[in-house]
């Protein structure tokens, strides 16, 4: 594992062949491979009370952007230090037909929320694999009071 890096409230691990995308989040360096990311977000509650609901608010923006989206709800996700943690697994047909998916994982510490998102190819999967679960099991998610 090479560096970490902190984007909002973000903190993660950048494993060996990946690279930072300027405060937006990290690429697969591999020029001959599809470029997988990896993005990390922050949100409010704002009225929403469960981080589910949350998540739920946001699959109505994710069947606007992706064809045919499909959705496998994987529960609880583990991440140090936060109150909650849901992984959520979007399969769906790219630009191109291809197929990918998206792993995102929900976070919840007080009132803030976090999101990480992590994209593929499907048949890209068992090459970035490793690389996503150092991500994840080094990710931390601190928001500022």
């Amino acid at each position: 594992m090479a560096d970490s890096i902190a984007i909002s409230s973000w903190h993660l691990p950048v494993p060996a062949g990946w690279e930072l995308l300027e405060k937006i989040g990290l690429r697969r360096a591999d020029k001959d491979a599809f470029p997988s990311n990896v993005i990390p977000t922050e949100d409010h509650l704002q009225g929403i009370t469960t981080l589910k609901e949350y998540m739920d608010s946001q699959l109505h923006i994710v069947r606007q952007y992706f064809t045919e989206p499909q959705f496998e709800f994987r529960g609880p996700a583990r991440i140090n230090g936060v109150d909650e943690a849901i992984m959520l697994v979007i399969r769906f047909k790219g630009d191109d037909g291809r197929a990918a998916m998206q792993r995102q994982v929900y976070v919840r510490l007080g009132s803030h929320v976090g999101v990480l998102t992590f994209t593929t190819l499907e048949t890209e999967l068992a090459a970035v694999e490793p690389s996503f679960i150092a991500i994840l099991s080094g990710a931390s998610f601190q928001p500022a009071a």
